[in-house]
């Protein structure tokens, strides 16, 4: 181990689980301790010989020349500072947490009795820091306090134990998960993203055919295939919400349902269902009637159905849902956020059942060839809070199950507060960068035991690109900036002013439909 930097000695009682530090002013006066630095204190105990790293919460410098019972104003600081050298009498100390200590394998181990006070306290060496935060599979960034130490998260954890990645708009998640994501494509995992926005289309360009896009509205000689899903894949509830029938239009609903419990078990397209509708009309031609049939043809979504065809979960001789060494990306662009759940709901389904089937061998079923991270944008739209979502109840099997499957789950949200409690708990490894809302920080440390009060503290203050990281997917919490995602991202910040000035598009004007320049289906006005 390299030499240590002595900061200074514990004060006080010590515990367990928190110790005060007194520290020499002038030792940190050329290098300042930081909050969420980390120190090693020397135990001195036989039992282990192992240094115990803490980390700084809380920092604290007073003076004893400078007596707040006689300052008054600051005409008394400057007769002070006539009298001699004030920093004589600065007293520092740091609250610090115990961490633990790395056992012959590199993990952390937690001390079960309190250091001897009056012990030695060092700056954490650049080596130690190092053997504690490179240990996983891929390099997310480098710590915030030492940019010499690397950052690297295990994806066993990731997948087994779920990640969660929050942050305000514009914080970086699109960058992190990015980052995530591509690392575990080149180490030959299996990702597949949800993409609401086309976000992460423009990703094909750096890695080609391990990346496989499907679209609504496909565009293959970009690669973009169809987005295409079998009729009877989706519910009676789900065409409703596909057709926009009110809740208040019940006729209308019962007759689609008496039409729908037709088709009940067999393979049917568009013609069947008409057929269905005018039967279970009894040929009466009602408003009811021709008021489903005028929704059916205004409706973009059914471009997504087909009565034989669906994109397949697997298979070597076309593009398919999960494949190792394969991120699959679904552009679900332009669709109506309850046909997006729909969607969801039926994909991750699929997943699951094919990780069940092949994890306990079933025959005559659809298998996923390896194990699986599936990464849900906007995921606030897809589990709820409020529980009203088609695509809740799967997601909250695969949060609680899927690990069992080799399915993981990996949450991405500007808004924490809106999703549901019970997922977002279940996922054991967080990324969370900045977070200002309060309902978002209480919901966030209600979900997540590793978080301290002292780490909630730094959300608000976090730059673009730096997150608190914290659970089983790394060693120890730890403030860290962010690697910039070396490729191209969509969902950049429109420039309004930019936009003004050149006075518009006569392309893209205000209001109008328009396919983006990746083929998705977009109703941006821009």
């Amino acid at each position: 181990m390299t030499k240590r930097e002595v900061i200074g000695n514990l004060l006080g009682t010590t515990t367990p689980t928190e110790v005060t530090i007194c520290i020499d002013p002038e030792i940190v006066r050329s290098a300042p301790l930081r909050l969420g630095e980390y120190l090693i204190i020397d135990y001195q105990c036989e039992a282990f010989d192992e240094p115990v790293l803490v980390s700084v919460k809380e920092i604290g410098l007073s003076n004893l020349n400078m007596p707040e019972s006689i300052l008054t104003s600051p005409r008394e600081f400057e007769a002070l500072k006539r009298i001699g050298d004030l920093t004589e009498g600065e007293i520092l100390t740091a609250e610090a947490q115990v961490l633990g200590f790395l056992n012959s394998v590199n993990e952390l181990e937690f001390p079960r009795f309190s250091p001897p006070p009056g012990a030695t306290v060092y700056r954490a060496p650049v080596d130690l820091l190092k053997r504690a935060f490179g240990q996983g599979h891929i390099e997310i960034g480098h710590l915030l306090t030492n940019p010499d130490v690397r950052v690297e998260i295990d994806v066993n954890e990731l997948v087994r134990r779920h990640l969660a990645i929050l942050a305000i708009t514009g914080g970086g998640k699109g960058n992190t998960v990015a980052m995530v994501t591509s690392q575990i494509l080149e180490m030959g995992g299996a990702v597949v993203v949800i993409d609401p926005h086309s976000e992460y289309l423009p990703m094909r360009e750096d890695f080609g055919d391990k990346v496989k896009a499907f679209s609504v509205n496909e565009d293959l000689s970009k690669q973009i295939y169809p987005l295409r899903f079998k009729y009877n894949s989706f519910s009676a509830n789900d065409f409703i919400s596909m057709l926009r029938i009110p809740s208040t239009a019940n006729l209308q609903r019962k007759l689609f349902r008496d039409a729908f419990a037709k088709l009940k078990d067999t393979e049917w397209g568009l013609d069947d269902l008409k057929n269905a509708l005018r039967d279970a009309d009894d040929n009466t031609d009602s408003d009811q009637f021709q008021g489903i049939m005028s929704r059916m043809n205004e409706v973009i979504e059914f471009m997504m159905l087909d009565k034989n065809k669906e994109v397949p979960l697997a298979g070597d001789d076309q593009p398919s849902l999960v494949a190792p060494g394969q991120m699959t990306i679904l552009s679900l662009a332009g669709l109506d956020t309850m046909v997006q759940q729909a969607v969801v709901k039926h994909v991750s389904r699929k997943i699951l059942s094919g990780g069940i089937a092949a994890r306990r061998d079933i025959e005559a079923a659809d298998k996923i060839p390896c194990p699986v991270l599936i990464v849900i944008e906007e995921c606030h739209n897809f589990i709820p809070a409020n529980g009203q979502a088609a695509s809740m109840r799967i997601l909250r099997r695969i949060a609680s199950e899927g690990r069992k499957f080799g399915v993981g789950l990996c949450v991405v949200s500007q808004r924490p507060g809106k999703i549901d409690s019970d997922v977002l708990s279940q996922c054991n490894s967080m990324i969370v960068l900045r977070i200002v809302n309060p309902k978002d920080q209480r919901n966030i440390q209600d979900s997540a035991e590793a978080l301290s009060q002292e780490m909630m503290k730094e959300l608000p203050t976090l730059n673009v690109g730096e997150a608190v990281i914290f659970g089983p997917a790394i060693n120890l919490p730890a403030l860290v900036k962010i690697d910039k995602y070396p490729g191209k991202l969509g969902g950049e910040d429109i420039k309004v002013v930019d936009i003004w000035k050149e006075g518009g598009s006569d392309s893209r004007k205000v209001g109008q439909t328009r396919h983006d320049d990746d083929g998705a289906f977009d109703r941006r006005s821009w």
